[in-house]
């Protein structure tokens, strides 16, 4: 076994939020159990002396459950709470805050309320039985906004107290609200304590011996906090950060900023678990001049390990799927983690980035699923780092290009379409700028010099005379917005009446997509970009984006969108996020540069898993005829996604349809299903025969 790191759930939450924001210094769980946890400068702890850390700090774990002080307002039912508990004398702060004690406590405030008075009726003996009532019951009923109380009644009378008056219901939320505020105000002032003792608190610091003016106390401070106490129970976290900033005071509690961390103990760890297992790909990349750019790994890292052997290479493909999907990215990002984390081989997944329109569609995201997904999912199936963005500025501004050029030339001659193309410099000459050599290539003409065309060549080259009804360019827009299918552009009355029916795509359909994940360099995009046909002229000639001369603008908006964006799965394993076509009329496979650096960096004896999109009649078929021969790379292995339900599906079972309940044919085992519309098992053999 590879034990790559020892972490506890506040060490976890603290990794969460260090990662997300760099200012987090501290961390704190209220659960069932309460635990806190900061970083500390290393030459502020006298016991590690010797043990300094390369970075200078280093997280110290309180277990602060354990505190105990006679300043603590410990009442009779925290004395017999603790009395009755399995650790009697032991982790008494943790008593009077967390999660799993606040409802007994309560509990015991009514029964001994109705030893003592007749107010709630009879005793109920299920009053006596420790740890009846839940804290989540108790914050149920804290937080009863109905007239008469209705849950506070319903939660008594569940615990044998039945028909209570609504002033015994009022009186049972107050008990909830001291022992709960009581708890808060608590948690606050451990949390105050520890900005005390790193010197966040406007106090310098109770070991650094600086003061408040050479330590510039004004400086954000984040606290990380995670546990179902602090994230379900509203008035305990109202609680506690109302006595925060009392504590601390206005002046400094606004720089002191408390963030929830969602599921912080688990991704917390995955992420120092990444550390580990990023350690000898960092090493390859450290061993290189140039490497990274924000989250992106840059072109010139393959540059430089161009003599480096490759790993192995692997694919990813799937059984055609049913709308749902089948769970091809679930599948690559699991196996790599097996490779990476389980099998300590040195492993790099490559996936395709998602689009925004199928994330906040019915289908969802494509992170992966369970606990095989790529962190931060959120990151991930959004902006991650603008490629996708990238290419729809590109690609509308190709499309404004075309309208305007149709606009100008309907309204210009000759003579002024030239002037404006090659204007007149402050020496009055003319000159082609280098893309125009391009386009006098293609029109057969050899002159460099602009003064020295014909009126005939002038026109064939100033006038692309492109035919309306034969653009194919389409604007896109990276989200689902189906009354854009079809419109009308040219209404303006600036447009002089120019109209003509167009449309708009999602982003991810863009050519310019496809150029992205099948470029092998920066010069070879600038070469495809500027290829690309929009539509034809009216004498049936293809026009490209250099006809139009903004094939160099589009290189240049998508420049940095050709590097890779290196992100990871929840077990740590590297992931090189890049690109995003779409099957059906793309190629449905991440680009080629991000498998070519992958297999560079894990090198001999690791592993390069790439998913090919869709199902593997469009996807794997696609990464076989299209990729792997622009790449000249050949996989090693191949994978293949079948699932029970696509098979019965594609067998003639049921529609399945988004959205919708699944029909039983699919939730239930049936090992001898046949559909009624033809036997299923004759299908697949017939498919495989064929």
């Amino acid at each position: 076994m590879h034990v790559a790191a020892l972490v506890n759930d506040t060490v976890g939450a603290l990794s969460l939020g260090y990662y997300h924001d760099p200012d987090t210094v501290v961390a704190v769980v209220f659960g069932t159990g309460s635990n806190a946890c900061y970083l500390e400068r290393t030459d502020a702890i006298i016991k590690s002396q010797g043990l300094l850390t390369t970075s200078g700090s280093m997280v110290v774990n309180m277990e602060w459950g354990n505190f105990w002080s006679s300043h603590l307002p410990r009442t009779s039912y925290d004395i017999e709470l603790d009395a009755e508990s399995s650790n009697s004398n032991d982790m008494g702060f943790e008593k009077m805050i967390a999660g799993m004690y606040l409802g007994d406590i309560v509990r015991r405030v009514i029964l001994r309320m109705s030893q003592e008075s007749d107010i709630f009726g009879p005793s109920s003996s299920l009053l006596s039985e420790p740890y009846v009532l839940r804290t989540n019951l108790v914050s149920a009923m804290h937080e009863d906004d109905t007239p008469e109380l209705q849950e506070v009644a319903r939660i008594l009378k569940d615990l044998g107290v039945s028909e209570v008056p609504l002033k015994v219901r009022k009186l049972v939320v107050k008990v909830c609200d001291v022992v709960t505020r009581r708890a808060g105000r608590l948690a606050a002032a451990g949390i105050a304590g520890i900005l005390k003792k790193i010197g966040r608190d406007g106090s310098g610091g109770i070991t650094s011996g600086r003061s408040r003016s050479e330590n510039q106390m004004q400086r954000r401070t984040v606290v990380a906090v995670e546990g179902g106490l602090y994230m379900n129970y509203t008035m305990f976290r109202e609680y506690m950060e109302e006595a925060l900033v009392e504590i601390l005071g206005e002046e400094v509690s606004q720089y002191v900023v408390v963030k929830a961390m969602e599921d912080g103990s688990s991704i917390g760890s995955a992420l120092l678990v990444a550390s580990s297992h990023f350690q000898e790909i960092a090493d390859v990349l450290d061993s290189i001049e140039t490497r990274f750019r924000q989250n992106s790994v840059l072109l010139s890292a393959f540059d430089e390990l161009e003599d480096r052997e490759d790993g192995y290479y692997v694919v990813v493909g799937g059984i055609t799927p049913t709308p749902l999907g089948e769970g091809k990215s679930t599948t690559t990002v699991g196996l790599c983690q097996a490779l990476g984390a389980y099998l300590d081989k040195k492993v790099v997944t490559c996936l395709r980035q998602p689009s925004q329109g199928p994330t906040f569609g019915i289908k969802g995201g494509a992170a992966g699923g369970g606990y095989s997904q790529v962190i931060p999912m959120d990151e991930f199936n959004l902006h991650l780092t603008g490629d996708i963005h990238a290419i729809t500025a590109s690609n509308n501004l190709l499309a404004a290009a075309i309208d305007t050029r149709i606009f100008h030339e309907a309204s210009q001659s000759d003579k002024a379409l030239f002037n404006r193309l090659c204007p007149v410099n402050k020496e009055g000459k003319r000159s082609f700028s280098d893309i125009m050599f391009r386009r006098l290539t293609k029109l057969g003409i050899s002159k460099t010099i602009p003064e020295e065309l014909t009126p005939e060549e002038v026109k064939k080259f100033a006038r692309l005379d492109i035919d309306p009804d034969s653009i194919t360019w389409r604007r896109v827009m990276d989200v689902n917005d189906r009354f854009l299918r079809k419109i009308t552009v040219g209404q303006g009355p600036e447009e002089k009446g120019m109209t003509r029916e167009t449309g708009f795509d999602i982003s991810v359909a863009s050519e310019i997509m496809a150029v992205l994940a099948l470029t092998t360099s920066l010069g070879d995009m600038r070469e495809r970009l500027g290829k690309m046909v929009i539509g034809n002229s009216k004498a049936g000639e293809p026009i490209t984006a250099d006809d139009l001369g903004v094939g160099g603008a589009l290189t240049v908006l998508m420049k940095d969108a050709i590097h890779p964006t290196l992100m990871q799965t929840l077990e740590g394993t590297p992931v090189l996020v890049h690109a995003g076509p779409f099957a059906n009329i793309a190629h449905g496979n991440s680009s080629i540069v991000a498998d070519k650096i992958a297999l560079k960096l894990v090198g001999p004896g690791g592993f390069v898993v790439t998913e090919a999109g869709f199902g593997s009649d469009i996807g794997t078929e696609k990464f076989m005829n299209i990729k792997c021969r622009y790449s000249g790379l050949t996989p090693q292995c191949a994978i293949v996604v079948a699932t029970v339900r696509a098979l019965k599906m594609h067998g003639g079972g049921p529609d399945v349809v988004a959205g919708r309940p699944l029909d039983r044919a699919y939730v239930s085992e049936n090992v001898f299903y046949k559909p009624q519309r033809y036997n299923f098992v004759e299908k697949i053999i017939f498919l495989f025969h064929h």
